[in-house]
């Protein structure tokens, strides 16, 4: 029941239509305030669309279950492709791994999944970050990753550098809710990235999860390809976690400035550790 109609449900009203025609999303105005539908087009910009059925493969396990829904046994008037051994858990989309479930059914497997798979006490955390923020992410370099006990590594590196203090800066997903000290940042579709250094000033590093790192003045004759090895685990202008550029300052490599530190990514949503 719509209570109230904005003052602007005209203009909004038109917003939608125009995302219907120039992408042919579902995009309906139901009174909404502007806040919550730019909200909702952010949701359906980074939702993960689930695919569709093609005709060969319903019928045929349309057939193969009787026109009814695997689980319950009911009649399919409404139907869900169902993976029994889940994509995430190497299964495929070979026939004999899908089934069509009703609706209800369908939710109730899928959380079963879910729980089994990351535990009964566990709390599912996803980010959905911003096209331009995911953009870059994803094509991000791997970190170098430099652990201690690695005497292998460490043995190639005493020759010319001595002493090697070492660093993981990769880590595993169970040490990261382990060690992690901080409260987890979960990515959302509000985050960008910001300058690190305001007026000249950065009152708190450690609020940035992500940082762009640049040693060399940009445009300048000297570029990062140009001086071989300059650090470990500087492999040239992008993001580095944020526990990678306080290593990187208290080496002595990286001076902190608007320069070298351009922007970064503060989140705005955290999970509390308990």
């Amino acid at each position: 029941m719509i209570k109230k109609i904005p003052v602007d449900h005209r203009v909004l009203h038109m917003f939608c239509t125009m995302i219907r025609e120039a992408t042919g999303m579902n995009m309906q105005y139901c009174g909404e305030s502007a806040g919550v539908l730019a909200n909702k087009f952010i949701q359906m910009l980074t939702r993960r669309r689930r695919e569709t059925i093609d005709t060969e493969t319903k019928n045929a396990l349309m057939t193969r279950q009787e026109n009814r829904c695997d689980a319950c046994g009911d009649l399919l008037k409404k139907f869900e492709k169902h993976h029994r051994k889940p994509v995430a858990a190497g299964g495929s989309d070979h026939i004999d791994n899908l089934a069509l479930l009703c609706p209800y059914c369908h939710a109730t497997e899928t959380e079963k999944q879910e729980q089994a798979h990351f535990g009964s006490n566990s709390v599912y955390l996803e980010s959905r970050l911003s096209p331009q923020m995911h953009t870059i992410f994803t094509t991000l370099p791997l970190p170098k990753q430099i652990h201690w006990g690695d005497e292998e590594r460490q043995a190639q590196l005493l020759p010319k550098h001595g002493n090697v203090p070492c660093l993981d800066v990769v880590g595993c997903r169970s040490n990261f809710f382990l060690e992690r000290t901080r409260d987890i940042p979960i990515g959302c579709p509000l985050d960008q990235f910001e300058p690190v250094f305001v007026n000249g000033r950065c009152d708190d590093l450690t609020r940035f999860e992500w940082l762009c790192v640049d040693v060399f003045e940009q445009g300048g004759v000297v570029t990062w390809q140009d001086v071989p090895d300059l650090h470990r685990l500087y492999d040239g202008p992008h993001l580095y976690p944020l526990a990678t550029v306080q290593f990187l300052i208290e080496d002595g490599f990286l001076t902190p400035s608007a320069k070298t530190l351009p922007y970064g990514w503060a989140p705005y949503v955290h999970a509390q550790r308990q």
